[in-house]
């Protein structure tokens, strides 16, 4: 067999997980086994970028420790280099330059990024212009490469270079979305395998957790929370607390059947989820932080855990926990959306629409996923949620069956969204409501 010598850049574990995952994604059953060894001998990862403050190096030893895991041993950083460049000790093409070196002047035959917001994807890319280049998307299959103002500072160049976009799911976040490029879906099978393989082998605390659960009576819901005050998208860590307590509150009361677990966004600084823990219980939620491996991605805690509830507070967990456990039932506020446009201000990230995105990426999550979603599709499906805030169920398989031609028909036809995008808020919240195999 041919030598595949891959380099796969992450800004984090669940990044890592994300890439891994979206190897080989033509490979036989059969073969899967064979090649997997294979890439593990000649793949090799670059963790940078992690945007993370003091939790820079937690973030780091989380990731390595997700990449051990899955067999994976060559692994490179570039967090001395990034806080020098940061600094503004040395120039970008000083910093091009030594990540040239610290990979050993190396070439490789395909190289994977995640998106254009790190300038360390922009810097392996011009440095390696012989590879493949395959971006493999944030979130499991967000694909941001319409936005060269994003990318510092190289405007984005070396993005256009790309060859593929590839990841189980694939959808375009932006009118240049995918630059045209040939987009690949990876199985949905080989993600679960992975996460079920490093959440055993390495982040036992989960199964610890999963035991201390099964003794008690109470069902798990589970609170994934993003990292707003970090991105400057609010102008204080008290609006966000406020922003996701209103959201919170207005999905669920006391209940002492319940416990939720806060899951804290690897990237926080600022202690938002211990914070909002503390006003939960205030409120009466029986509520707990997620102290154990904090920086472990939340898909790990959706496949080992099984939450019965599931609020994704902006979050891709909602989605995304479609893909891994159709069996959590996931809650949407109403206010979300009214309170984004109020509260979030940052002008490089479009909020409007941000929430109506996850819950249609959401239904559609709930089907098999079959090819990419083009932005103008996904706009006018997400324009239709609006003054939505919708409870989707646990998936019946019977009704997916029954339903997923109806929904592939709608999801492909501009014309259909167009119509349902115009109808009155109860007829569109009554045909969605049809949508949902539940």
């Amino acid at each position: 067999m041919k030598k595949n010598h891959k380099l796969l850049i992450v800004q984090g574990p669940s990044q890592a997980l994300n890439a891994i995952s979206s190897l080989n994604p033509n490979v036989t059953i059969r073969k899967r086994h064979r090649v997997g060894e294979m890439n593990k001998k000649q793949t090799e990862f670059l963790i940078g970028c992690l945007v993370a403050g003091s939790q820079n190096r937690r973030l780091l030893f989380a990731t390595i420790k997700l990449i051990r895991s899955l067999g994976f041993k060559k692994i490179h950083n570039t967090l001395d280099l990034d806080a020098r460049y940061e600094k503004g000790k040395i120039s970008y093409r000083d910093y091009c330059d030594k990540l040239r070196k610290r990979l050993r002047c190396k070439k490789y035959d395909e190289v994977y990024v995640a998106r254009r917001m790190a300038y360390l994807n922009e810097a392996v890319l011009i440095t390696q212009r012989g590879a493949k280049k395959i971006c493999y998307g944030d979130g499991y299959g967000g694909f941001d490469n319409g936005f060269p103002n994003w990318a510092q500072p190289q405007a984005g160049v070396a993005f256009s270079d790309l060859d593929e976009c590839r990841g189980p799911i694939v959808f375009e976040e932006n009118l240049r979305g995918t630059l045209g490029k040939k987009t690949n879906i990876t199985p949905l099978t080989q993600l679960n395998k992975n996460i079920s393989k490093c959440a055993k082998s390495y982040f036992r605390s989960i199964q610890n957790l999963k035991k201390e659960l099964a003794k008690s009576s109470l069902s798990l819901g589970l609170i994934t929370t993003s990292n707003l005050t970090e991105s400057g998208a609010v102008s204080s860590l008290s609006e966000e607390i406020d922003l996701y307590l209103e959201n919170i509150l207005s999905l669920i009361r006391p209940n002492y059947n319940f416990i939720y677990f806060v899951k804290n966004h690897p990237r926080q600084t600022k202690d938002q989820s211990k914070i909002l823990v503390q006003q939960l219980i205030k409120a009466g939620i029986e509520c707990k932080e997620f102290k154990y491996n904090q920086e472990v991605p939340a898909e790990l805690l959706l496949k080992i855990l099984k939450p019965k509830d599931l609020i994704p507070l902006l979050s891709s967990t909602g989605y995304v926990s479609r893909l891994i456990n159709p069996g959590i039932r996931i809650l949407y506020s109403q206010k979300m959306a009214e309170e984004c446009m109020k509260k979030l201000k940052k002008p490089s990230f479009n909020w409007r629409l941000y929430p109506e995105k996850l819950q249609a990426l959401t239904l559609m999550t709930s089907y098999p996923w079959d090819s990419c979603v083009k932005y103008p599709n996904l706009t006018l499906f997400s324009f239709a949620f609006r003054g939505l805030g919708l409870t989707f169920p646990p998936v019946s398989k019977t009704l997916k069956a029954e339903k997923q031609g109806q929904f592939k028909a709608l999801k492909s036809s501009f014309l259909r969204l167009l119509l349902l995008s115009l109808q009155d808020h109860p007829r569109r919240l009554k045909t969605i409501q049809s949508l949902i195999p539940a």
